[in-house]
């Protein structure tokens, strides 16, 4: 049996009647959660060991169900986004050999000659999940359980250690709210979520449930709950995984919420966390201190110490499917960085490097810069062909301010 199943059930055993799940129509105690769990699990008696199962619900509540179902029955849950178009859906079953599908409460086979009979399926895996790239099929790739287990108690060193419910509004196909649920469920705490976002309904529920809170969100999420300007004293820890708030934005978050922590994470779905910003207390152009025991690498770092970052830790996925996949190996994350007194800090994606007259330039770094000045709402930076230089920078911004080439060339 999995270890997230003995800890899911030593809080059934004990509160029964704590509140496991809130979603906005449905509220389930762990003893309900536990007796769908169990029906769920009669209904899928045709899953086998290590047979990988599309969960593809629209109801968040009932793929949360089908996940430990499935877990009962030996097999490995696949996260789909129930908004996948058909097609989507069909390539990525042939593509990765998904022998069953379960949408509303009935399990579909899709047996068929598989390319993968021979596919070595890594230690303690305990889901499938998808890359999220805007272009292409996504890529499926393996979540063990240590990882998860590992990163929890990360988690439990950064929080203030009163918080009894956990919130996450995002889709559960999304790797930060499936985690966040199932740490919640790992610990005996209340989960929260939402089927589409809204932080209006979502700053009421909490208020109305006044319990000490956690809420894990991306960096627009937190836009919109700053906008709503609703003060709310539950919640002690917001964790945002993401791009960087801006200082305006942590001093709004200070603000409405006095009483909360602010932890900025940095990281992949492959690599899990690597770097985080305790209340930005971290310097201002780093993504925050380096998670103890991650080990980094700088590949082909240029005169300025820059280099393509590679990460290994106890917290990485196991790799793709259908890839041979080392244990212990390094994840190359895409992105330029450096180091400097163990905290980390990012000057790019590799993908969108420009080369001007042989000078390595990194758009997100200036772009960083600009959003400093005050009055500056956006910003981007692009490269164009140029015939002295091969490529220049042109930056694009929009704000109540204009800027100047010197103002510019100041920051």
């Amino acid at each position: 049996m999995k270890k997230i199943m003995e800890y899911l059930q030593h809080y059934i055993n004990q509160y029964p009647h704590r509140l496991a799940l809130v979603f906005e129509d449905r509220h389930l105690t762990y003893g309900e959660l536990s007796k769908e769990i169990y029906q769920a699990s009669m209904r899928y008696k045709e899953v086998k060991l290590n047979k990988k199962v599309g969960l593809m619900d629209e109801h968040p509540v009932n793929n949360i169900i089908n996940y430990f179902a499935v877990h009962q029955r030996g097999g490995i849950p696949c996260i789909f986004n129930h908004q996948w178009s058909n097609e989507r859906i069909y390539q990525l079953v042939k593509s990765y050999d998904i022998q069953w599908l379960i949408k509303d409460n009935h399990l579909t086979s899709n047996h068929d000659n598989s390319i993968y009979n021979d596919e070595v399926i890594p230690r303690n895996v305990i889901h499938i999940g998808f890359t999220s790239g805007t272009t292409g099929l996504p890529k499926a790739f393996y979540r063990n359980e240590h990882s998860w287990i590992v990163s929890f108690k990360e988690n439990e060193k950064l929080l203030q250690h009163c918080e009894e419910t956990i919130v996450a509004p995002g889709p559960l196909s999304h790797s930060l709210s499936l985690y966040a649920c199932i740490y919640a469920l790992s610990t005996g705490k209340t989960f929260i979520g939402q089927k589409n976002f809204n932080p209006l309904s979502l700053m009421r529920l909490i208020n109305q449930l006044n319990k000490a809170t956690a809420i894990f969100v991306v960096p627009t999420m937190v836009q919109q709950l700053i906008s709503t300007q609703r003060h709310c004293s539950s919640i002690k820890s917001i964790l945002s995984s993401g791009a960087k708030l801006t200082l305006q934005q942590f001093q709004q978050i200070r603000n409405l919420y006095p009483q909360a922590n602010l932890i900025e994470f940095f990281g992949t779905s492959e690599a899990s966390f690597i770097s985080y910003n305790f209340n930005q207390s971290s310097p201002a152009n780093s993504v925050g201190k380096l998670f103890p025991h991650v080990e980094t690498r700088l590949l082909n770092q240029d005169d300025d110490a820059v280099g393509l970052l590679a990460v290994r830790s106890e917290m990485v996925f196991s790799g793709y499917v259908g890839q041979s996949n080392q244990e212990g190996a390094w994840i190359k994350t895409g992105d330029f960085a450096y180091i400097k007194n163990q905290h980390l800090f990012l000057v790019g994606r590799e993908s969108d490097r420009i080369i001007v007259g042989g000078i390595n330039v990194y758009p997100t770094a200036i772009e960083s810069l600009i959003m400093d000045i005050e009055g500056i709402d956006e910003a981007l930076v692009i490269g164009i062909p140029h015939a002295k230089f091969g490529e220049i920078a042109i930056l694009l911004y929009s704000g109540k301010v204009q800027l100047n080439y010197r103002q510019i060339k100041f920051f």
